[in-house]
């Protein structure tokens, strides 16, 4: 005849919080993963929107210049690396400034037309052709 074994209450206990251990540590692990604010989305996020931004601000000054935009004439006064070249022009003899990238071959000295807000000379933008009024 087998012996019946008694349980000892202290194993038992043990055991099920074991048990309860191992189904925290499962669903804790579901919860971190499908967690939509992490830190690594948040900085793509604002990565994204600043570059977003970035764009948005380009386009609208390009908008301006088209719609409300003078041509003058200036003048490079230096070139930099990568076709990069830098142009001045006055108005009301005061000189602004901008750069422009270009893979011609104008030199220091040389003439560029340039597009400005009359409210605003500094948002400005080097042009191919423009039509004077």
């Amino acid at each position: 005849m087998k012996r019946k074994k008694t349980r000892n209450p202290d194993k038992i206990a043990l055991r099920e919080e074991k048990r309860i251990q191992r189904r925290n540590a499962r669903l804790l692990e579901k919860k971190k993963q499908k967690k939509i604010f992490t830190r690594n989305n948040i900085i793509i996020a604002i990565i994204v929107i600043f570059i977003g931004a970035i764009g948005i601000n380009n386009f609208y000054k390009g908008y301006l210049l088209k719609r409300n935009g003078q041509c003058i004439v200036g003048t490079i006064y230096e070139t930099g690396r990568r076709f990069t070249q830098y142009y001045k022009f006055k108005i009301r003899e005061r000189y602004y400034y901008g750069h422009t990238i270009t893979d011609n071959d104008k030199k220091v000295g040389d003439s560029l037309i340039i597009v400005y807000l009359p409210s605003n000379p500094e948002i400005n933008s080097s042009i191919t052709g423009c039509d004077f009024k």
